[in-house]
C-alpha cells in the first residue's frame, strides 16, 4: 500500500503545549501527552535556523508511516514518511516501540524548553512534568544508551533547577543503595543551608549521609532500617545540642554540565551554576555523620544480631529489651506491609495511579478498627493519596480505590474548586464522556485546580469509567437545584468543555447529551454557546467566568 500524503495545515504562531493538553490534530494524527513545541517560525537556541523539534504543521506527512528509523534529529528535515513515523509515535502517548531517533528528537523539544525557556524561570508542576518524562523514557528505552544518556543529563539538569527555584524543599528519603551520585535536590538542598551559614538539620544531614557512597553501613543499618534512624537522630541531636549542624568547609560551587543533542544548541556544552557548594567535593561534614553512623551501629548490634537469628522475634519485648534507651520502637508488622506494599506497587517512576480492589487495600491493615480511614492516614503519611478518601467523604458502594502518589508538602483537604470539578465530572461521565480522563484535564484546568487535586479528579475519572453513575440519580440531582442555578451550571459545563479549544463534533455531542438532562434542546444549547463565544480562546477571562459561574450553581460549598 503506497503513503497518502495528508493536506498541510495553515501556518500558526510557535507555542509550546505542556503536559496534560488536549490533544493537537497534525497530519490526521492526534498528538497526545504535550511536551512538545507546534507551529512556525521559531528559531532555535544558537544561530539563526529554525528550532529542530519544532512541529510544523504546514509541512507534508505522508501516512501510513514506515518503520525504519529517522535519518535527522530535525522535523524540517524529515521526509514526509519520517514525520508520518514520528508523528504516529507521539500520537501513541510516546507509549508505543519506536526507533531512538524518534526519542532524541523529542528530547531535543524538552531541552529547549529547559534550558531555554524555563531557565531558573519554570514552575514546579512544569518541572515535575518533564522530569516524570524523562525518567519514563529513561526506563522504557535503556536498551539504547544514547537515550538513556541524555534522559538521564536532562533530568539531572531539570532536578537541579526545580530545587533552586522552589520555596521549601524536603529532604530526599533515604537511600537502601548509595547510588553513585547524590540526588540533585539533596545537594541543592543541603547547599541551601550552607551558603545561608545555618547549621544542617537532623533530617537533611540523615539524608545526606544515607546517599553517600562511602557511608559504611553494615547489618545494623540495613536489618533494623527503622531503629537505625530513629537512633542516628537521637545521637545526631546530642552531638550538636539540638542546633544541627554547621559546615564550614569550602567547596567548588555545584555546576551542572549538559551537552545537547538537539543540533538547535549547535553542539555548545551548556552549564547551570547554582552559585552554592558542591556538597559532593565535601570531606568534613560526611566524615563527622559517619561517625555517628559508625556508632550508632554499634550500638544496635546486639538487636540486630538477635533478629538475624531470630527473624519471628522481631516486635516482641524480647526484642525490645535490647535496643538502646530512647530508641522508637519499629512499626506494627501491619504497618510494616502496608510500606511494602506500597513500595512495590509504584517501583516504576512512570507509576502515578493504581486501581486496587477496596477489600485487597484494607485488608493490608486488618487489625485496625474503622479500616477505611486507619488505610488513607497511613498512605496520606507514606506520600501517597486514595480516592475515595474516607477522611472527607462515604467510600459508600464503591468496590475500588484508587492509590496515587501526591506532591510532597501538599494539604490532604481537597482545595475550594475539586468538589464543583468533581460534580461536573460525574455528570459528563453520565452522559457518556468517551474520555473521562481528558475531561477531568479540562476541569481541572478550567478550575485551575492544585496540583494535587488534578490528581486526585484523575483518580475518580478512573473510578467512575470503571462504574458510571446512574443517569437517574444524576437526573435526581439536578431535580433538587433551583432554576437559576441549573442556569448557571448547564453555562459552566459548555465553558468548561469548550475552554482553550472551542466546540469540536465531540464537544457538542457531549453537551447535547447535557442539556436533555437540563430539560432543553439543541436550539437552547446552540444559543447558550453562541453567548460564551467569547470566552472559548480567553483562559483567563474563561477561568474568572467558571468561578463565578461555579459559586452560582453552588458547586463549591
Amino acid at each position: 500500500m503506497s503513503a497518502l500524503p495528508v493536506p498541510p495545515a495553515p501556518a500558526s504562531a510557535p507555542r509550546w503545549l505542556p503536559a496534560g493538553s488536549p490533544p493537537a490534530v497534525v497530519g490526521g494524527f492526534q498528538l497526545r501527552g504535550g511536551l512538545f513545541y507546534l507551529g512556525t517560525g521559531l528559531r532555535a537556541a544558537a544561530g539563526n535556523a529554525p528550532e529542530p523539534a519544532l512541529i510544523d504543521p504546514t509541512v507534508e506527512v505522508r501516512r501510513p508511516a514506515p518503520t525504519k528509523a529517522p535519518g535527522q534529529l530535525s522535523y524540517a528535515k524529515l521526509s514526509p514518511a519520517g514525520r508520518g513515523t514520528y508523528l504516529e509515535w507521539l500520537a501513541s502517548g510516546r507509549q508505543q516501540p519506536t526507533a531512538p531517533g524518534n526519542v532524541l528528537l523529542f528530547l531535543s523539544g524538552l531541552e529547549r524548553r529547559v534550558l531555554v525557556d524555563l531557565r531558573r524561570e519554570g514552575t514546579q508542576e512544569e518541572y515535575a512534568a518533564i522530569a516524570a518524562e524523562l525518567a519514563r523514557l529513561r526506563h522504557s528505552h535503556a536498551q539504547h544508551a544514547a537515550v538513556e544518556r541524555h534522559a538521564s543529563g536532562l533530568l539531572t539538569v531539570v532536578s537541579t533547577l526545580a530545587a533552586m527555584s522552589a520555596d521549601s524543599l524536603d529532604p530526599p528519603n533515604p537511600a537502601d543503595v548509595a547510588p553513585a551520585e547524590l540526588p540533585p535536590a539533596l545537594r541543592v538542598g543541603v547547599a541551601r543551608f550552607i551558603a545561608a551559614g545555618a547549621p544542617v538539620p537532623g533530617d537533611w544531614a540523615y539524608s545526606w549521609h544515607s546517599h553517600h557512597p562511602e557511608r559504611g553501613w553494615r547489618a545494623p543499618a540495613t536489618r533494623c532500617p527503622d531503629e537505625f534512624a530513629s537512633l542516628f537522630g537521637l545521637r545526631f541531636r546530642e552531638t550538636f545540642a539540638g542546633q544541627g549542624m554547621t559546615v564550614t568547609e569550602n567547596a567548588p560551587e555545584l555546576a551542572i554540565s549538559y551537552t545537547p543533542v538537539s543540533p538547535g544548541f549547535g553542539g555548545q556544552r551548556v552549564v547551570v551554576r547554582t552559585g552554592l557548594p558542591d556538597i559532593e567535593r565535601m570531606v568534613t561534614g560526611p566524615a563527622g555523620l559517619r561517625m555517628i553512623a559508625d556508632r550508632v551501629q554499634a550500638e544496635l548490634e546486639p538487636y540486630s544480631r538477635f533478629l538475624g537469628t531470630t527473624p519471628q522475634a522481631r516486635g516482641t519485648a524480647e526484642a525490645f529489651a535490647l535496643l538502646p534507651p530512647g530508641v522508637t520502637r519499629p512499626s506494627t508488622p501491619d504497618l510494616r506491609r502496608l510500606t511494602e506494599w506500597s513500595a512495590a506497587t509504584f517501583a516504576e517512576p512512570a507509576t502515578d495511579f493504581v486501581v486496587v480492589p477496596r477489600d485487597q487495600l484494607t485488608g493490608l491493615l486488618p487489625a485496625a478498627s474503622g479500616a477505611d480511614l486507619a488505610l488513607v492516614v497511613a498512605l496520606d503519611r507514606r506520600g501517597f493519596g486514595v480516592e475515595p478518601d474516607a477522611r472527607f467523604a462515604d467510600p459508600g458502594r464503591d468496590s475500588d480505590a484508587v492509590v496515587f502518589r501526591r506532591t510532597s508538602g501538599a494539604p490532604a483537604r481537597p482545595g475550594p474548586g475539586y468538589l464543583a470539578a468533581a460534580a461536573l465530572l460525574r455528570l459528563a461521565v453520565t452522559v457518556g464522556s468517551p474520555d473521562a480522563a481528558t475531561f477531568a484535564w479540562k476541569i481541572s484546568d478550567g478550575l485551575a485546580l492544585s496540583d494535587v487535586d488534578r490528581r486526585r479528579l484523575h483518580a475518580r475519572s478512573l473510578l467512575l469509567e470503571l462504574r458510571p453513575p446512574r443517569v437517574a440519580g444524576v437526573v435526581a440531582e439536578l431535580a433538587m437545584v433551583r432554576p437559576a442555578h441549573r442556569d448557571a451550571a448547564l453555562d459552566l459545563v459548555i465553558l468548561v468543555t469548550s475552554v482553550g479549544g472551542g466546540l469540536g463534533p465531540a464537544e457538542l455531542s457531549l453537551l447535547g447529551r447535557v442539556v436533555h438532562l437540563f430539560g432543553l434542546n439543541e436550539d437552547d444549547l446552540r444559543a447558550r454557546v453562541e453567548n460564551l463565544r467569547e470566552y472559548a480562546y480567553d483562559v483567563t477571562a474563561a477561568r474568572r467566568r467558571i468561578w463565578e459561574l461555579a459559586d452560582t450553581a453552588a458547586l463549591l460549598t
